[in-house]
């Protein structure tokens, strides 16, 4: 977990990892400090029990999955929080954890930057938002910061496409609503359809993050449709994949230019490796040409493909 990251999300305005750390550093300047004297600065600092605050991740086993709900009061934007511990086989925890969690929460009028910052400490919680529209997103865990995963509603999931189509939210924002997507899915959470239909959101996306958590859940839905023996189901999602990615492809080519940025290196290589094992007419007949050159005319092959 990033020590920075995760209190920038605390309800404190002062950036209490820099204060904390130095005034530990010039505390302990000739001798030695343990982490209980870390937390003590810290504390100060923010004026907050960071010491109970860090027990809950320290000392319990794995890491939470906030649940989300939300309703219009007054004009006033209710959040509905329940949290549990993340399984991913989806079976039932056992053990009653409560962790407390400092949560960053961006709006769609300053998708960049935490509107609210919160700290939930129970089980369940209900947290008021003044200031945003009833028509407006809000996300959870802004610039994916925070070490918990978040479940919204079909409701809040289907707010965010239109800003995920035109990458009006951010690029972190975005992978980490398509990384906890596909790991509700792996645990039985939430149907597949939800991954889908986010996917095909995201057929303007050109970030290589984002598309690394895109792809990683494509790649494990491609091995269950294999036990399917008649081919028909995965010939389907074959070409859902390959009339979304196919336009992509275009876009970043076969070849790279000497000044291009690397995360462009990167995409490439996933977006045309996820057509070629989609079976992509286009993507093999290409492949395979360069290959050909490369075999009988000694032609090099970009080395990130």
């Amino acid at each position: 977990m990033n020590l920075m990251k995760f209190t920038t999300a605390l309800p404190t305005k002062n950036p209490i990892v820099y204060f904390g750390c130095s005034a530990i550093i010039w505390q302990f300047q000739y001798s030695n400090a343990e982490t209980i004297n870390l937390w003590d600065e810290l504390s100060r600092v923010s004026g907050q029990n960071i010491i109970e605050l860090m027990s809950s991740w320290t000392k319990q086993m794995g890491f939470p999955l906030v649940n989300v709900e939300q309703r219009i009061e007054s004009g006033k934007r209710i959040l509905k929080l329940r949290q549990e511990r993340f399984i991913l086989d989806g079976k039932s925890d056992d053990q009653d954890l409560v962790w407390k969690i400092p949560i960053n929460i961006c709006a769609e009028s300053s998708p960049d930057r935490a509107k609210f910052k919160i700290l939930m400490t129970d089980r369940a919680q209900e947290f008021e938002l003044e200031g945003v529209q009833p028509n407006k997103w809000i996300k959870l865990n802004q610039g994916n910061a925070g070490f918990y995963r978040v479940q919204y509603t079909d409701e809040m999931l289907e707010s965010f496409l239109p800003a995920i189509k035109n990458k009006k939210m951010h690029a972190m924002d975005r992978f980490g609503i398509a990384n906890d997507l596909f790991s509700l899915v792996e645990s039985e959470r939430i149907p597949a359809t939800n991954f889908l239909d986010f996917i095909q959101a995201c057929s303007n996306e050109d970030n290589h993050i984002v598309w690394e958590a895109l792809d990683s859940g494509l790649e494990q839905i491609s091995k269950i449709l294999m036990v399917y023996k008649d081919g028909t189901t995965q010939k389907r999602f074959h070409c859902f994949v390959n009339n979304i990615l196919s336009p992509i492809a275009e876009i970043v080519g076969w070849e790279s230019n000497p000044n291009e940025d690397s995360q462009i290196s990167f995409l490439r290589a996933t977006i045309l490796n996820r057509l070629a094992h989609s079976s992509h007419p286009e993507t093999i007949k290409t492949a395979l040409q360069k290959f050909k050159k490369h075999f009988e005319d000694k032609v090099d092959l970009d080395k990130d493909l």
